[in-house]
């Protein structure tokens, strides 16, 4: 075969989209908003005053669990790329949200243990695990959606 033969036969590295710069840009948008809601949220009476600690440490733990989750994926797929085996591609697949789902659980157990250890009680928990649920959610989901919009992009104009 001939040297242009074999680059033909090669797959085209399509260029991704920096997981680093979604979920940065995701953390100043929906970060930002989740801070600001929950700053509303305890001036509106919604919840007492003395529940935000708890709310916006919740929030921060998100944030870093959902950063380490990016990097997972971040570090997945760049691996995905250079596999050509699918099993192997799964398993990278299964390492990426395993890992992801430890650094959420250990950053939810690390805000339990903190606010147990300040004496915080039950209300204060609700507090931390709700906006931990809310922003890890809207966080990863935010992200998703910024490296999908990205992806859908860039495929449209390496077509053209």
């Amino acid at each position: 075969m001939t040297a242009a033969a074999l680059t033909q036969m090669q797959p085209v590295e399509t260029p991704t989209p920096s997981a680093a710069r979604a979920y940065g840009r995701t953390l100043a948008t929906v970060g930002a908003a989740l801070v600001a809601l929950a700053v509303v949220g305890a001036s509106a009476n919604a919840y007492p005053w003395g529940l935000l600690p708890a709310a916006l440490l919740g929030i921060a733990l998100a944030a870093i669990a959902v950063a380490i989750g990016t990097l997972f994926h971040s570090r997945a797929r760049r691996g995905h790329q250079l596999d050509r085996d699918p099993h192997l591609a799964s398993q990278r697949m299964q390492a990426m949200l395993g890992g992801s789902f430890v650094a959420k659980l250990l950053l939810l157990s690390l805000g339990f243990g903190a606010l147990a250890i300040a004496g915080m009680k039950f209300d204060y928990q609700v507090a931390f695990a709700v906006a931990f649920a809310v922003a890890a959610l809207s966080l990863q989901l935010g992200t998703a959606l910024r490296l999908q919009v990205r992806g859908a992009r860039s495929s449209q104009t390496s077509t053209r």
